[in-house]
């Protein structure tokens, strides 16, 4: 799911993100800490262009590839490798899922908020990166 982002702002200007996403799933009554037989696990993706490069030394850094298109090339001629999928931001998450099952927050309710500026947000998405007790899906 992309989120709806203008480009053109200012930078160092300061976004905030909030997003609710519910989903319906079988569940066991019988089971009150596993009452949900499946659940998300959620990666929020902040930059669709950063990805990171791994020289063929396996030193790793984090490269735009809006812009750092002689850096990718190199490393890549050289036998380099850069990553599928932009990085992970996964400071939104409100809690672990051991904190939240044990408080009886396992539920089909996910919420989340970040808080960046314009200058680090590109395309920014949410996507399921593995539906437990499910199939894997990006």
């Amino acid at each position: 799911m992309r989120f709806p982002f203008p480009d053109g702002m200012i930078p160092d200007a300061e976004i905030s993100i909030e997003w609710t996403l519910a989903y319906v799933t079988a569940v066991d009554p019988r089971d009150a800490s596993d009452y949900a037989l499946q659940g998300l696990d959620l990666v929020f993706r902040p930059n669709e262009a950063l990805r990171t490069l791994t020289d063929s030394r396996g030193e790793r850094s984090e490269v735009d590839t809006r812009s750092d298109h002689a850096a990718i090339r190199v490393a890549l001629g050289g036998g380099g490798h850069l990553s599928d999928v932009p990085g992970a931001h996964s400071r939104w998450r409100r809690g672990t899922e051991g904190t939240l099952r044990s408080r009886g927050k396992w539920e089909t309710i996910v919420r989340g908020k970040v808080k960046l500026t314009a200058g680090e947000l590109h395309r920014p998405r949410l996507a399921p990166e593995q539906a437990l007790g499910g199939a894997r899906s990006t």
